[in-house]
């Protein structure tokens, strides 16, 4: 959420890969108030749901930067929609920007 607000965008204009999705609501020790404000952000948001151009984008990413499947799964998400990738994750924004494309 923090940096969806940081990139000046609404939740509405938000999407999250399914993978984000599960890692989310799979965090070890989550309270049920983390969940529902968890829950809470991803309803607002578009759930990018894994397709087969997806995960062609994934496996090309992977071979070419050795992220983590999740990792090349999430950025494949944003990088066949044509949106912005939003991360945290530094050894990612390293990998993507290596090769030009978010």
């Amino acid at each position: 959420m923090a940096l969806a607000e940081q990139a000046e965008l609404r939740l509405e204009q938000c999407a999250v890969s399914q993978i984000t999705r599960m890692e989310l609501l799979s965090f070890p020790g989550i309270t049920r108030d983390e969940e529902r404000r968890i829950d809470a952000f991803l309803s607002a948001c578009h759930v990018c749901r894994l397709d087969e151009r997806t995960e062609q984008e994934a496996i090309r990413l992977r071979r070419l930067t050795n992220l983590k499947l999740p990792d090349a799964i999430i950025a494949a998400s944003a990088l066949v929609r044509g949106a912005t990738l939003l991360t945290l994750d530094r050894r990612m924004k390293a990998a993507i920007a290596s090769l030009g494309e978010l």
